[in-house]
């Protein structure tokens, strides 16, 4: 609730409690002033009265007592006489049956007690006066006077009803009072400072101007209040230009150390490992080249040295790759349909999946998109993710490899596993050349780095999500190559 509202209320609510007080005050103290008065004429009436009635009523000439009681004008007065049994021995002429309170009354009265009572609980109001008649041999009787006040009921209401006006207006001026009061001198430099905060929570802490707007309140707290906000968004801005200029420059020094550090590594390796295994892997390759060809050999056996001789070229590959992670030169990139080359790694890599009873498919929405690469970058991707997939798989899981071409611009892969997933503390480091979780297991550190390389090199990204024991989902997004552009080259398979 707005600080203007809440002070609004507060007012309001004190007003009416006040003049609320004060007007009851004033009607009840009016109505006791109207009711002593009718009282005091009340018994007037009945001290004339009874001089009259109380010789009749003494020597019990009852046509005389009527007649004096017939004799009485006023439709709103009623009179009764009762004798000291109780029964009435006279009444005004258009008096009505006695009723419950009258007979109380009357009943004070026989018991040697005036009683007077104003009865509020009707409308109009009435006034009951009971005297005993006493003379000196003793009590003679009760006179009874009841009245209508149909003049006190008319103007207690009126009372009320000036005292409800006035106490309305009043409060409706504190309110009007309160609403200007606290838009003018809180909710509008309020306002001010808030839409200032705002501004410092985005991000501008430009000081100058300063980010105060309302600069004419008066000198007070919300001035002071201001004016060190002001100081205080002055001094962020310088302290946030230095911490930037300092985190850019660490970040930048910190990247360069990292990446030399990695392509040192990474070209050591390269060079050791091309050197090590190039001559063997090419012996290898070509006998295996040798035996796919020989026409007499079974189909089995030309199947295998096919994919021998495949693997081993990719071998190859693999150290080129790491070459080129070194050396950094570009290669040709040429246009290169990602289902065709996805669906060869699953097929490679099915007898090895069988092996660990995992099941491996390849999904596509049926997308003829296509993405410029180098040859055999897609395959070096699906073929590092869909290994770590199965790494991290238990037997009778399922490793999924997904393709989407709809996606607006690019073309989505996404290998995912129902295996034992990825702590989040180390999440942030899985990229990381040589980071493997799998150390015991002779995992290098280097498939999910050179997927990144890739990746960054073709203009895409790449993310990871995963939750330990449901799986992990790796998204790759990569840019689709143009319909027009498509139609100049022919895709590579």
């Amino acid at each position: 609730m707005r600080i203007t509202t809440r002070l609004t209320l507060t007012l309001t609510l004190l007003a009416l409690v006040v003049l609320g007080a004060f007007g009851f005050y004033v009607v009840r103290r009016s109505r006791t002033e109207l009711e002593d008065t009718v009282e005091r004429r009340t018994r007037l009436i009945a001290q004339a009265l009874a001089a009259g009635v109380e010789s009749d009523l003494r020597a019990g000439a009852w046509r005389e007592l009527q007649d004096t009681l017939d004799r009485l004008e006023g439709d709103d007065v009623v009179v009764r006489v009762v004798d000291v049994e109780g029964v009435v021995r006279g009444q005004s002429r258009r008096a009505a049956a006695v009723d419950a309170r009258e007979r109380a009354s009357i009943e004070v009265a026989l018991a040697g007690r005036e009683d007077f009572e104003v009865v509020r609980d009707v409308e109009p109001m009435r006034a009951f006066y009971a005297v005993p008649l006493v003379d000196d041999r003793g009590p003679l009787g009760v006179l009874f006077l009841g009245q209508r006040l149909h003049g006190l009921s008319a103007a207690i209401r009126e009372m009320q009803r000036d005292a409800a006006v006035a106490a309305v207006a009043l409060v409706l001026a504190a309110a009007a009072a309160a609403i200007w009061i606290g838009r003018v001198h809180v909710t509008r430099p309020i306002a001010g400072l808030v839409a200032a905060m705002r501004r410092v929570r985005e991000g501008e802490l430009d000081p100058s101007p300063p980010l105060g707007t309302a600069r004419r309140e008066p000198a007070g707290e919300l001035r002071e209040l201001r004016h060190e906000f002001d100081g205080m968004v002055e001094r962020l801005a310088e302290a946030k230009q230095e911490l930037v200029a300092a985190e850019l420059r660490r970040a930048e020094l910190e990247r360069r150390l990292q990446r030399a550090d990695k392509l040192i590594s990474i070209g050591q390796l390269a060079a050791g490992v091309a050197h090590e295994i190039g001559s063997p892997l090419q012996v290898l390759v070509g006998r295996a080249r040798a035996l796919e060809t020989r026409e007499y050999a079974p189909d089995a056996v030309r199947r295998h040295a096919r994919i021998i001789a495949d693997q081993g070229e990719r071998i190859a590959a693999i150290v080129e790759h790491l070459l080129h992670l070194a050396r950094r030169h570009p290669e040709r990139a040429v246009a290169t349909d990602p289902v065709a080359a996805a669906l060869r790694i699953v097929d490679l890599l099915s007898a090895e999946a069988d092996r660990r009873g995992i099941a491996l498919r390849c999904e596509s929405d049926g997308t003829d998109a296509v993405v410029r690469c180098p040859p055999g970058a897609i395959e070096q991707i699906v073929l590092n993710l869909t290994m770590n997939a199965l790494e991290a798989t238990d037997r009778d899981g399922e490793v999924v490899v997904a393709l989407r071409g709809d996606v607006a611009g690019v073309v989505e892969l996404v290998v995912r596993d129902d295996g034992r997933g990825v702590p989040e503390e180390v999440r942030p480091r899985l990229f990381d050349a040589f980071f493997t979780t799998r150390a015991d297991e002779g995992g290098t550190g280097l498939g999910l780095a050179v997927v990144r390389e890739l990746v960054v090199e073709l203009g895409g990204e790449v993310s990871i999500e995963s939750q330990v024991g449901a799986g992990t989902h790796v998204r790759v997004r990569l840019p689709r190559l143009p319909r027009q552009a498509r139609e100049a080259e022919e895709p590579s398979t």
